[in-house]
């Protein structure tokens, strides 16, 4: 693209069309200020003029294949003093002077200054009143923003004899080693960027490094810092998409990168102050043509890893954090993106790993219940975060049975922790019991939170096996359990025979409420005392007749509703105990049934019929009988026989003490009963 007016009356043309014709083999688009376009129109086979005749008071965008001289011969100078009328808004003005040593903007708009907003210059330079002028110059065109109707009026004291204007490829003065704007030439409705900070780890970038302006992927504008260094205030132009891919698009989120020369890496920048030139407002951070933003950016090191977290587990220590929340770029090689951020890992002062970019690690082979102390670094090539750190405490190892002793009515168990295990964290244990009795299979736990290698299980039935299994327990969690081990409880010689249960009973009790089993057995001739087992595990002992009732409150073994139970009788004297009887097996009875709900009302109403009542509350554990739920019957007066009540007449159920019994017909008399169901 190139901004260019004439400072001359062409004599031989008078369309903008025909004073270009030296060069439309390379020609592409010609826009005036309302954008109106010649270009050429491939189906009709020629040029579509939007423009028509040239004007000499407007500058003209346009669009070139590749540079070109543009001689316009047969021509006079135009005549000083020269008035070119202002619209308020934006407008693309000629500058028909002739000395090529051009003349200070401030000067040229001095008398209007009041009016103007901005303006840019071919080169995408942008002018605020009162800043750094430009030098405008003549056979360029400038864009002209001002508040106002106003009028121009160009002097010069020097007048010249008509020269050639020149139409070339321009080469931007912020063309660089490494960031390449996609434009060349003339910026096509820019939009400049005034820099007044850019820094690297909190220091002004040094020369020769490079800052770029992106929409996306594409370089849309760049700035190198000169050999003098970095001056706040340095403009970056960028050109707008005319269609062909060739600048940024307006509404697109700007991005800033840095290319640091002395490492050689191209990185994403933070913008810190995004406003606008002529407001001083923030704005966002987003392309618009036509306008300028002053801003400041950074590179920064990374901040501390947010988070950190270490975990013990078995063997092992998971150690997770989040991404810092400053610093956290891509950098480019080769226009492809990776993470900017690493991290440096070290237990104990040793180093586990650096130059690594995942976000968890986990760090294996570390001994059982030992306390590991962990350093955690982020780094960039911009610079290094104080460190964060944290300890984890493996569990422990999976304990292992040793030597466990068996005698007829106990077992000692003994364990030791696994190898390798720090004394670190105070270890307890958790022992289980698991067995069968019949067809029957238990598991119970008989000991947690236990600071002892060694323990007595009591009161089993001789000549029975048991299965046991223990865990470790500290501060972080528990280790596996072991595999269970089998033991089984002596056989004893003290009887040649063995009890025989003959018969049991099994009733209710209300007050107090009990689940009754007795038990009866035929006496054993040597035995002086008997025992009963139940599950293989002793209930009473002691007992000097041919019976037992189990379940009584002061016996403190309650049974429960509905529940099988399996007992073994075995016979004592002096010398020991018999071997156990065949195993019984009996059922208790199921939970009761629920009284009736005490306090049952009915109240009619619109087609309607209210019911309630008052909790059915049986006598309680074991037994039960309270009721969960409620069934609501109905009957008409007419059919109602209260011998032959059954499910057909419920109407509906609830868990509540109230039901309402809807869409009657009026003025007919029902019958309502209400009863209790238990859980069973």
């Amino acid at each position: 693209w190139n901004l260019f007016s004439l400072n001359v009356e062409p004599t031989n043309a008078n369309t903008v069309l025909e004073i270009l014709e030296p060069v439309h083999s390379s020609l592409i688009y010609v826009f005036d200020e309302q954008f109106n376009l010649i270009r050429w129109d491939g189906d009709a086979g020629a040029w579509s003029d939007g423009i028509g005749n040239w004007m000499g008071t407007e500058g003209y965008y346009v669009k070139l294949s590749q540079g070109s001289d543009l001689v316009v011969p047969g021509s006079t100078i135009i005549q000083m003093p020269f008035d070119i009328p202002l619209t308020a808004g934006w407008n693309i003005i000629s500058f028909p002077t002739q000395s090529e040593a051009g003349q200070g903007v401030d000067a040229v708009f001095e008398d209007i200054m009041g009016s103007v907003e901005m303006i840019f210059n071919w080169n995408g330079s942008l002018y605020l009143p009162g800043n750094d002028p430009f030098v405008m110059y003549p056979g360029k065109a400038y864009l002209v923003k001002v508040s106002s109707d106003a009028t121009l009026t160009l002097n010069e004291d020097m007048v010249m004899s008509s020269a050639p204007i020149i139409a070339e490829g321009y080469t931007s003065r912020d063309r660089t080693g490494h960031f390449e704007p996609v434009w060349e030439g003339t910026p096509f409705t820019p939009m400049a960027f005034v820099l007044d900070a850019a820094q690297w780890n909190y220091l002004d970038i040094s020369p020769g490094d490079e800052v770029g302006i992106f929409d996306g992927s594409i370089c849309v504008g760049a700035y190198t810092v000169p050999a003098e260094g970095f001056t706040p205030g340095a403009q970056i132009a960028t050109s707008k998409d005319d269609g062909s891919g060739n600048g940024f698009t307006e509404g697109h989120t700007v991005k800033f990168r840095v290319w640091k020369e002395d490492v050689e890496t191209d990185i994403d920048a933070d913008i810190f102050v995004f406003t606008d030139v002529i407001s001083g407002n923030t704005v966002p951070q987003v392309f618009t043509a036509l306008s300028g933003v002053n801003v400041e950016i950074g590179v920064q090191p990374p901040s501390s890893p947010g988070s950190f977290s270490a975990n013990g587990n078995s063997n092992y220590v998971s150690l997770s954090w989040s991404t810092p929340s400053v610093g956290n770029y891509s950098v480019y090689t080769e226009g492809s993106p990776s993470q900017a951020i690493f991290y440096r890992l070290s237990r104990e002062g040793t180093l586990l790993t650096e130059d690594y970019q995942s976000t968890s690690f986990t760090d294996s082979d570390l001994s059982n219940n030992t306390l590991y102390d962990y350093e955690l670094e982020s780094y960039s090539v911009v610079g290094a975060a104080s460190s964060v750190f944290d300890d984890a405490l493996t569990l422990p190892g999976t304990p292992e049975f040793t030597e466990n002793v068996p005698d007829f009515n106990e077992i000692t168990l003994n364990w030791t922790d696994a190898d390798d295990t720090g004394g670190d964290g105070v270890i307890t244990y958790w022992l289980e019991r698991q067995w069968s009795a019949g067809e029957g299979s238990y598991s119970s736990t008989l000991v947690s939170n236990y600071d002892v290698q060694s323990y007595t299980d009591m009161n089993l039935l001789n000549s029975t096996g048991f299965n046991y299994r223990v865990r470790a327990y500290n501060s972080t969690g528990y280790s596996n359990w072991s595999p269970y081990i089998s033991e089984t409880t002596l056989v004893p010689t003290a009887f040649a025979d063995a009890a025989v249960i003959v018969s049991d009973t099994v009733l209710q009790t209300y007050v107090p409420p009990q689940n009754l089993v007795t038990l009866f057995w035929d006496e054993l001739s040597t035995a002086e005392s008997y025992r009963v087992y139940e599950r293989n595990l002793l209930v009473v002992e002691d007992i000097t007749e041919v019976m037992f009732t189990d379940g009584l409150t002061e016996n403190g073994h309650p049974l429960q509703t509905n529940t099988t139970y399996r007992y073994v009788v075995t016979g004592m004297n002096g010398s020991g105990e018999s071997t156990p009887s065949d195993l019984w097996v009996t059922m208790t009875l199921p939970e009761i049934a629920p009284p009736v709900p005490p306090d049952f009302t009915v109240d009619g109403g619109q087609n309607q019929n209210s019911l309630g009542w008052s909790a059915a509350i049986g006598p309680g554990d074991p037994v039960g009988g309270n009721a969960v739920q409620y069934n609501i019957y109905r009957f008409d007066m007419s059919d109602y026989d209260a011998d032959s009540i059954g499910s057909e007449d419920i109407i509906g159920s609830t868990s509540s003490l109230s039901y309402t019994d809807s869409n009657l017909e009026d003025n007919t008399y029902f019958c309502y009963a209400v009863s209790g169901v238990n859980s069973e």
